[in-house]
């Protein structure tokens, strides 16, 4: 699989951006901010209203460049940030048909989803909850039982663990 986040920090350290922790307030935090802003804002937006999927992928592709430029510029590694965010993600899925079964029963009567349903997924070997939402129709990839929270881990990649 393709490590997308090391070019962006090579990318980074080669514009003499460098990966150390800075405050909230340092210039050169609000400038990734005014280049995330540039990129999700406006150049995404714009692309949505040209209908051009080319401009959507490449505004997609630089805004993740920017956001990855932002974690690298506060201290941090953004691959180490994605194991977090992904890890709680993949623990939105089920090991166990009855784990599936007992998190599907967690959502009966939910105010936000109807129509909670559980799959299989053979390639991942897991178990994915979905749920339509009752406002737009939409499905979505609902908690499973043993679903954790990424801030835990975030906070310990922030207090040096």
């Amino acid at each position: 699989m393709y490590d997308s986040m090391t070019p962006i920090v090579d990318f980074n350290v080669m514009g003499g951006n460098t990966c150390e922790r800075r405050e909230l307030d340092d210039p050169s935090i609000d400038m990734q901010r005014s280049l995330i802003n540039e990129e999700v804002n406006e150049e995404l937006t714009e692309a949505f209203e040209k209908s051009s999927l080319l401009d959507i992928l490449d505004a997609c592709g630089d805004s993740i460049v920017v956001i990855a430029g932002l974690i690298h510029k506060l201290g941090f590694d953004p691959n180490e940030v994605m194991r977090a965010v992904n890890d709680s993600n993949l623990s939105k899925f089920c090991v166990t048909e009855h784990d599936a079964q007992k998190s599907v029963e967690a959502y009966e009567n939910h105010p936000d989803y109807s129509d909670v349903e559980y799959t299989f997924d053979s390639k991942l070997g897991l178990y994915v909850i979905r749920g339509k939402k009752k406002d737009t129709g939409g499905w979505k990839i609902l908690k499973g039982i043993h679903y954790f929270q990424a801030e835990e881990r975030l906070q310990k990649l922030i207090d040096g663990e």
